[in-house]
């Protein structure tokens, strides 16, 4: 199978795919550069599992994040500031945000 057969199964972009394989199947230096071969099934299925794994844990992964992103807000009592980039750059220009934080440094 090739890659682009491979992504399009697994509803991937080929450059992960390739990424993927890089990683796991090292080739030889010589073939570096060069298009992937016809992959083997072997090489497919372990290719798929760790796609469906992956895609399985990113949800969780993320909502775990957003949660303690929020604890870590509501702990320092500073929630953080939507505002559009007009509306920061502008402030920035005027030294009334915390180019580190992202914190408004006054009320005005």
């Amino acid at each position: 199978m090739k890659i682009k057969e491979l992504a399009s199964t697994l509803g991937e972009q080929p450059k992960s795919i390739r990424s993927y394989l890089r990683r796991t199947h090292p080739r030889p230096v010589d073939k570096s550069n060069q298009p992937w071969e016809d992959l083997s099934p072997e090489v497919c299925k372990e290719t798929s599992n760790y796609f469906h794994i992956l895609r399985e844990q990113q949800p969780k992964e993320r909502a775990k994040e957003k949660h303690l992103r929020k604890a870590k807000e509501k702990a320092q009592g500073k929630p953080k500031i939507k505002m559009s980039k007009e509306e920061r750059i502008k402030l920035e220009l005027e030294g009334r945000i915390d180019l580190n934080t992202g914190e408004l440094l006054s009320d005005e």
